[in-house]
């Protein structure tokens, strides 16, 4: 009995080797942009194998499963946001050009240059990213909106570390505490792709410069075996570096090489290094995250037998985090430094106090407010203040002061009767009232030189109302062909003074009444009756626009309508007051990559005698393609035409590879002296294919154009066509 009693004693003092505790594994999961997609089949694969994590640790896009995967969501769910999320939004700036203020649809009529330089001081300055990483910071908030009030990482449902790099010393940055969508922020920041992060004082960007692997940060996480997942792009062979990309591409393996090298020689016999078979898919591969992730699932399986010895009986999947509540909110505060007023960015916003956080309104907020492009960045944050719950947010003034310089560039040629080139510069400066006013100064060089200013100046802090004065002077020069040959040249000189009160009806339209006074002369130098006629007219003008294309020049879906009426009031001896209507439309209809654009203009005047400089004409691209850019000129204009779009390629996430559209264009149109005779029957037939390329420089168009009486014409334009 004694001795019986003894063993049992020692039986409660010594471990049960069937009850003994699991292993903790920690698991690395490395960056390399769409190629770390298949690290969400490497998670899933662990669970099948019944491998239980305690441990995470990431850089960039391994920063971002696994800090998913660590607050509570299944792989399931992160599957469907990588297979549905619109990632090439998420490498843009500005929200789609659907949500954009009117006032910034109409400066995109005008500055072709997607990312606009700034200057400060007279000095040029570059961005610092290819984009500013708002659209990353706003969709990563939403992402992790559940753990939004979780500051320490280790309190996350799986304890958790992302790395960062400094910009200033390379060091590595190790986030365990904070906003966990800014830290994954700063981890993804891939530089000269996004703007760096600033946090603390440090200019933080992708933890890949400076430890893509951070073995030796899960080492330090109190873990006994370590299972690394390294999807690093694999080195390029010598014949492989034929062009700059490869070349450019290889430079910044290497980075990551050497580093990754020191994080190798941390693993330990029985810790687990493995490296998914990812073929050909590059780092921006989106469109391809379904093969990244049957990949990682596939390298887990093909480890089963040495990954048996990390099982457990036990349940492996992280707890799956709560129905989320949104918090209600109990006051809202704005932080705001910028050379606008408090009231102006208090007014976009739509939550309602006492109200549960609108998660989905709130994003359109925001990117409302960050659509004037009067801030560095917006953000949102919910904390615990004295009233509550409070919704906070947070605006950085540009740190490349006010003005925006935006450039504008035509070139156009038919390859029959003569070119033309127009080179512009449009510095927008902002702020110049608290309301967001601004002015906008342009000069243009080249065949039609011309200067302008205006300003805009809202009346009300949600710019629903507001007044536009303007002046401009400018020279345009034009042909008239027949028969292939040029039989008359013009010049119109035009100088403009008028103000336009305008309201603002959501983003999508504007209407308003306007008063100019224009006075020029119209020279004709080659023709049968030369000589230079002035005019001085007196114009009183309503405006209707309507616009929400998706893209200016290529649109897959929207509408957009121009509707203006002139009542004109000429200085010529009996010559009597008239009136001028002009109606343009133009609708998109979505067809998967394929868009049927409907597009019509119709132009006409209660007398038969109007000012030539007024005068619509017809002819040149999608314009009647066939015939010579404005070779029809008259008091009556009418043009209808369809368009079928097809992109015949998805494009580059990273602007190395442009959208490509083939277009087939039918066209009809003429034009009449007296709108009596305005007849369907009477309308030219016409015709376009085309190839474009939508640049960051604007679009450029390649295409022939086929019109009755055998009349055809080829084209080359770069530039925008309004």
């Amino acid at each position: 009995m004694p001795i019986n009693r003894c063993f049992f004693f020692l039986l409660l003092l010594t471990p049960n080797l069937a009850l003994a505790a699991p292993p903790k594994i920690g698991l690395v999961l490395s960056g390399g942009g769409a190629r770390g997609l298949a690290h969400i089949g490497v998670l899933r694969a662990l669970e099948e194998q019944h491998i239980r994590v305690d441990a995470i640790a990431g850089t960039s896009m391994g920063a971002i499963i696994g800090a998913l995967y660590a607050s509570g969501k299944s792989t399931d769910e992160i599957e469907h946001i990588a297979l549905t999320m619109n990632w090439s939004q998420l490498f843009a700036d500005l929200p789609p050009r659907d949500r954009l203020s009117f006032r910034r649809k109409q400066d995109s009529r005008q500055n072709l240059i997607e990312a606009q330089l700034t200057l400060d001081d007279g000095i040029i300055h570059l961005p610092k990213g290819a984009a500013k990483g708002q659209n990353l910071q706003i969709m990563l908030q939403q992402l992790f909106a559940n753990v939004s009030d979780v500051t320490d990482f280790d309190r996350l449902r799986i304890p958790f570390r992302a790395v960062a790099a400094d910009l200033a010393t390379g060091d590595p940055v190790i986030f365990e505490q904070g906003s966990l969508a800014t830290a994954m922020r700063a981890s993804a920041s891939i530089p000269g792709l996004f703007a760096p992060v600033e946090i603390n004082g440090k200019i933080l960007v992708d933890g890949g410069v400076a430890n893509n692997l951070p073995v030796d940060v899960v080492k330090s996480m109190d873990v006994d075996y370590v299972i690394a997942v390294d999807i690093t792009t694999p080195l390029y062979g010598p014949d492989e570096l034929d062009s700059v990309i490869p070349i450019i591409e290889q430079l910044t393996t290497l980075l990551t090489f050497n580093q990754q090298k020191k994080q190798y020689a941390l693993l330990g016999p029985e810790d687990l290094l493995i490296t998914p078979d990812l073929g050909d898919i590059d780092t921006a591969d989106f469109d391809r995250a379904g093969l990244a992730i049957r990949r990682g699932h596939e390298a887990i399986m093909a480890q089963a037998d040495k990954l048996a010895k990390f099982a457990t009986s036990e349940p492996v999947a992280p707890r799956q985090a709560d129905d989320f509540e949104p918090p209600v909110i109990d006051a809202i505060e704005i932080r705001n430094d910028s050379q606008v007023s408090d009231e102006l960015i208090a007014a976009q916003i739509n939550q309602k106090i006492g109200e549960p956080l609108d998660h989905r309104q709130l994003k359109r907020d925001i990117e409302s407010i960050y659509g004037y492009q009067y801030f560095e960045s917006v953000q949102y944050e919910v904390v615990e203040g004295s009233a509550g719950n409070e919704l906070r947010i947070t605006t950085s003034n540009p740190s490349w002061g006010k003005e925006l310089l935006g450039i504008t560039f035509e070139l156009y040629t038919d390859a029959r009767a003569e070119s033309k080139y127009n080179l512009g510069v449009n510095l927008i400066t902002q702020g110049i009232t608290r309301k967001g006013g601004e002015w906008i100064t342009g000069v243009q060089f080249g065949q039609d030189p011309a200067i302008r200013t205006e300003f805009y100046l809202p009346l009300d802090y949600r710019q629903r109302t507001f007044v536009r004065p303007y002046a401009s002077y400018g020279e345009e020069s034009f042909s008239r062909v027949e028969n292939d040959v040029i039989v008359a040249r013009y010049n119109i000189e035009e100088t403009i003074m008028g103000t336009f009160l305008g309201a603002e009806f959501s983003n999508k339209a504007i209407l308003g009444v306007g008063l100019e006074k224009r006075h020029g002369n119209v020279d004709t130098y080659l023709g049968p009756d030369p000589g230079k006629i002035s005019f001085d007219d007196r114009i009183v003008y309503g405006l209707l626009e309507y616009d929400t294309l998706d893209s200016l020049y290529f649109p897959g879906r929207g509408s957009f309508a121009h509707i203006r009426f002139d009542g004109v009031d000429p200085d010529i001896a009996g010559v009597a007051d008239y009136d001028l209507l002009t109606v343009s439309l133009t609708h998109a209809v979505p067809l998967n990559r394929h868009s049927i654009v409907f597009e019509g203009k119709y132009q006409t005047s209660n007398r038969t005698f109007v000012e030539r400089h007024l005068q619509p004409a017809l002819g040149g691209f999608k314009n009647l393609s066939g015939l010579h850019k404005d070779a029809l000129v008259d008091n009556n204009l009418a043009y209808l035409g369809v368009t079928w779009l097809y992109q015949l390629n998805e494009g580059s996430l990273f602007q190395l590879g442009l959208p490509l559209y083939l277009g087939v264009s039918i066209e009809r149109g003429n034009v009449w002296a007296d709108r009596k005779d305005m007849r369907l029957d009477d309308m030219i037939l016409s015709g376009l294919l085309m190839l474009g390329v939508d640049t960051p420089l604007g679009p450029v168009y390649v295409g022939y154009g086929k019109a009755e009486a055998h009349e055809s014409a080829f084209y080359l334009q770069l530039g925008h066509l309004f």
